[in-house]
């Protein structure tokens, strides 16, 4: 239970926070440019710097970059989502996907994986209208929608 208590950095009780986890070339050359420039987005946003390597195998780690924010203040919760969709969207353009994307930005998380015309996204879709024809099932999961919603306009941005 202790790893809990790091959401009170902002807040002390009533701290909170939310991730920003991109997957990079486990290099030293990627692993330090990423983490200079999230350090100096956090920075420039007012957010402390709050960031964990996870190796994921012999060639990518995880990037865990901790937003924390007290969650009585709303502008400030509103300013650390805001900035974590900012990092995705920069990570994106770096060629970094997201790890594990909160709920809130999902489809943002999805779109950054654009290869031929976001290949992988109609891939998925394909599946999931298959399996799951009505789309009831963890409907926009991880960017996923199925038919249906996509036919009544999701995701909305």
């Amino acid at each position: 239970m202790d790893l809990y208590k790091m959401a009170g950095w902002s807040g002390g009780d009533q701290g909170g926070h939310v991730d920003f986890s991109p997957v990079v070339p486990m290099t030293a050359k990627h692993t330090q440019a990423a983490q200079n420039l999230f350090s100096r987005m956090c920075n420039e946003a007012g957010f402390d710097y709050l960031m964990g390597i996870l190796p994921i195998n012999a060639r990518s780690a995880a990037m865990v970059n901790i937003i924390p924010f007290d969650r009585q203040n709303e502008g400030q919760v509103q300013a650390a989502y805001l900035h974590a969709k900012r990092m995705v969207a920069t990570a994106g353009k770096l060629g970094y996907g997201e790890y594990r994307a909160h709920l809130s930005f999902m489809d943002l998380a999805a779109d950054q994986f654009g290869f031929n015309h976001h290949a992988q996204r109609r891939f998925n879709e394909t599946i999931k209208d298959a399996l799951d024809p009505n789309g009831i099932i963890a409907p926009g999961k991880s960017g996923i929608w199925g038919t249906r919603l996509r036919e009544a306009g999701f995701p909305r941005q």
